[in-house]
């Protein structure tokens, strides 16, 4: 019989609140707290722990822990997290990105502490990066469990050398409780000067390659000349900006996009839009799709990553290839003309939501998980 809980540690390289942090910080809020210590563990941002994402997990009264580090593998770093690993006597490490697990893997083996890797899929934007991948998928291997985010990612995992029986799918998900429905959109509307009666369509993310923030405007471009009652939102920041925002200028949309930056409070902008349009090249399981669904707003997707096993196809959203211009903008101005399909599509997100992705199921699975790990281990 076990004494004590099953404590477990995150360990994550960030500063912001993006979709694997919202799920690290929901589970601390949903976990059993009379069974399970968690310890979210962050490399990013300032050398005095203070970061957006720090003061968000503190804010919900999670226990958080800023471990300094720098550079491609910081030795010095591995020794600070071997030694609160074996202080805090930690039964699990859960180490979600690239950068951690090069600490992870070998901190594991140094302390015996069993190793889960959480996978959010991988940006090959340029050499580096895909250097930086085939490296993690190495390293994966010495995992001694796999969490995917889809079946897709589960099947890329596979393929890259480790063993099935290793690799567990569990979906990502949202906490309904934090997604109430209604119409706050004014304020938003003011701020972007969009008038009630335009309709809105938002690409919401980082701005880099892999997003297809380019393709997003050359849609906007096509819908606009078919639809002109129409605004566009870029919410979201990143490397390609200056060149996305040079395109709008020389297409003529300046008064159509808007960009917004990034935006820590996000209720109101998915209240103001009428339609999310992923227009990505490559993903996981992009957490915007489920907020969409959780605001009961159509999605116009490219079919990557985990997206086909979330979106229903003219039930949902709607699904088109990669760099399909065509496609985004053929299914994006039949909901605007059809207001109604949109709302039956938004509806039916929700539901999909309540029925099947609930974050509190989610952690019950992850609970389950961790307990099957320390059956057969002698507690410390």
């Amino acid at each position: 019989m076990r004494d004590r809980k099953i404590k477990v540690c995150y360990l994550r390289d960030t500063d912001k609140v993006c979709g694997p942090g919202k799920t690290m910080i929901n589970t601390h809020r949903t976990i059993d707290q009379d069974a399970f210590s968690l310890t979210l563990c962050v490399t990013g941002g300032s050398e005095d722990g203070t970061n957006v994402f720090c003061e968000s997990a503190r804010k919900v009264g999670a226990d958080v822990v800023h471990l300094k580090s720098g550079g491609f593998f910081d030795l010095g770093a591995l020794l600070r997290l071997i030694k609160i690993l074996k202080r805090r006597r930690i039964d699990i490490l859960q180490t979600h990105d690239a950068q951690t697990r090069r600490l992870g893997v070998i901190a594991s083996i140094v302390t015996g502490i069993t190793h889960i890797s959480s996978v959010h899929g991988w940006i090959e934007t340029n050499q580096k990066r895909k250097m930086s991948v085939l490296l993690d998928k190495w390293l994966i291997r010495f995992s001694d469990k796999v969490i995917v985010m889809s079946e897709a990612m589960r099947a890329e995992i596979v393929s890259a050398g480790v063993p099935s029986d290793k690799v567990v799918t569990l979906y990502n998900a949202v906490l309904l409780d934090d997604y109430p429905i209604g119409d706050y959109s004014e304020e938003i509307r003011k701020e972007f000067g969009i008038a009630k009666d335009e309709k809105v369509i938002a690409f919401i993310g980082r701005l880099s390659g892999e997003k297809g923030p380019d393709v997003f405007i050359k849609a906007a471009y096509r819908i606009f000349k078919d639809y002109s009652n129409v605004r566009f939102l870029m919410v979201g920041d990143g490397p390609l900006r200056s060149s996305i925002e040079k395109s709008v200028d020389d297409l003529g949309l300046r008064s159509r996009v808007i960009f917004t930056g990034h935006r820590p409070e996000m209720a109101q902008i998915y209240a103001a839009i009428d339609i999310l349009m992923i227009s990505s090249f490559s993903e996981g399981l992009p957490n915007v799709l489920l907020e969409a669904f959780a605001y009961q707003r159509a999605v116009v997707s490219t079919r990557v990553g985990g997206v086909p096993e979330i979106i229903s196809h003219g039930t949902s959203g709607f699904l088109v290839e990669s760099g399909s211009v065509d496609g985004l903008v053929s299914h994006a101005l039949l909901l605007l003309r059809n207001p109604e399909i949109a709302e039956m599509m938004g509806k039916n997100g929700r539901k999909f939501l309540e029925e099947e992705l609930g974050f509190r199921k989610r952690t019950e699975t992850l609970e389950a998980l961790y307990r099957s790990i320390i059956i057969g281990h002698r507690p410390k």
